[in-house]
């Protein structure tokens, strides 16, 4: 419970504030006001005790009956509703988004954690304040620009700062991508739809009596904004050659990091699938593997980040397999990859059992996740699950290496994600279908690859342009 004296300029009146709160979250309030007109004396904004009772002598606050009457008000409010999260017309969009962090099911632990910082970040400064019956169109642009002007600036902070304050270090610093800020936007309309929505439908949460954002399009502002970002992505995508894949992974040198890399371009599997990967997934007499889970940052209570697995299809093994779209059947190289992989983890957990017993060396950590999880790539020495970015910083010291070892020209700006693109692009040059791409890289929709495969084509074009012609540079 929470009850504070403040004073209103609008109304030229003092008033008692009373809220309830559980969980740490506010799920009722209201203001009652004084009757009288009263001052707006030079105090702090909470008046203490003493000034006070100055107040209630000139009648400058409301009676104590008429606050008990609302307190009664709102406790019955809250007990009629049956559930602590339900609320009423004076729900603010912060209070609204707690709720539905509480009771909404958002599937993966990554779309949590990508609906938990916009709104830490992004909706609750911008519009937390703003209760559900006052929030209208204009608002939707506010927080358009709201997140324009905040980006992530690692070396001041890892959380969003002000753009301004970023140019006076970096002056070439530009604002978000226009894709990162109707992400925002979405997650705010989807918090609203899905909390409009009743509980008997599917994922409705029926916290809100009506959704002041239904049917409301992005601003076009934002809508121009994507369609060129959109035609300067495609413009610049980098597709990977076999030739600059190959004199990339040969500059991993020994880093525990190359086989699930070389994993990566074989099979167009994602960073945080490949490491998420166990022996029982595994079926070398088919040639193939099933992706379950993946490698996934998560946040403890205390908000530390640590890594952990996040089950795609786990659980009852038959269900899994019978799951087309987490199947990928190996080429001949993967299966070899895989071999090594089993007899190096064998090797190095046999050198560690050993040195364990010789130097009965408690510090000495080995990896029972090998032992009792099964893991395909895990870091030997301290039990730990291989991190997606370790992935990434490995390549990027691996394509620098390629680039000044080799004579093929690999694009600086290239990471580990462009091999899932690479894997498209050659089963593309070898006549392979949308359809065969798409459920080669899984992709849920067959759109994704559709924009891929656009793409390919445009390239396919220019090859067939230059394969048509019949004079070369030295017959002009």
């Amino acid at each position: 419970m929470g009850q504070h004296v403040n004073y209103s300029k609008t109304k030229e009146r003092w008033f008692v504030h009373y809220e309830i709160i559980r969980n740490k979250k506010t799920i009722a309030s209201d203001n009652v006001y004084a009757k009288k007109k009263g001052p707006e004396l030079d105090w702090p904004k909470r008046p203490n005790k003493e000034q006070k009772e100055y107040l209630r002598k000139n009648s400058y606050l409301p009676s104590d009956k008429d606050v008990d009457a609302m307190k009664v008000r709102l406790n019955n409010e809250v007990a009629s509703r049956g559930s602590t999260y339900e609320t009423n017309d004076k729900i603010t969009i912060a209070q609204l988004c707690d709720m539905f962090m509480d009771k909404a099911n958002l599937g993966r632990v990554t779309t949590r954690r990508i609906y938990k910082s916009n709104i830490r970040y992004y909706i609750k400064p911008c519009l937390g304040h703003i209760r559900i019956k006052e929030l209208s169109p204009r608002h939707q642009d506010d927080l358009m620009r709201y997140v324009e002007k905040h980006i992530v600036y690692k070396p001041i902070s890892h959380k969003p700062v002000l753009l301004s304050q970023v140019k006076k270090i970096d002056p070439k610093a530009t604002e978000r991508k226009p894709r990162s800020t109707a992400r925002v936007l979405q997650n705010l309309k989807l918090i609203l739809d899905r909390s409009f929505l009743p509980e008997s439908v599917d994922d409705g949460l029926g916290l809100i009596p009506y959704n002041p954002w239904s049917g409301l399009p992005i601003p076009k502002v934002l809508k121009k904004k994507l369609i060129r970002h959109k035609k300067a992505v495609q413009d610049n995508k980098i597709y990977l050659k076999p030739e600059q894949i190959k004199a990339i992974i040969n500059n991993f040198g020994n880093s525990i990091y190359k086989f699930p890399t070389i994993l990566l371009a074989e099979t167009g599997m994602r960073e945080g699938e490949v490491l998420g990967l166990k022996w029982k997934d595994f079926d070398e007499e088919e040639k193939t593997i099933f992706v379950r889970r993946e490698v996934v940052k998560q946040e403890d209570e205390e908000g530390r980040e640590y890594y952990s697995t996040e089950d795609i299809n786990d659980g009852i093994d038959e269900l899994a397999k019978a799951l087309s779209t987490g199947k990928i059947y190996l080429s001949d190289t993967s299966i070899k990859i895989l071999k090594k992989q089993k007899d190096f983890q064998s090797k190095k957990y046999a050198v560690n059992e050993i040195i364990k017993s010789l130097e009965n060396n408690k510090s000495l950590k080995i990896n029972r996740v090998i032992d009792d999880e099964d893991y395909v790539f895990t870091n030997i020495k301290t039990g730990h699950l291989l991190r997606p970015n370790g992935i990434y910083k490995q390549f990027k010291r691996a394509v620098a290496r390629a680039k000044a070892n080799s004579s093929f020209d690999i694009p600086t700006d290239v990471h580990p994600h462009d091999l899932r693109s690479a894997q498209a692009s050659l089963l593309h040059k070898k006549g392979y279908s949308l359809k065969d791409i798409s459920n080669r890289l899984r992709h849920s929709q067959i759109e994704t690859t559709a924009n891929i495969y656009t793409i390919l084509t445009e390239e396919s074009k220019r090859e067939i342009a230059e394969g048509g012609s019949i004079f070369d540079d030295t017959d002009i």
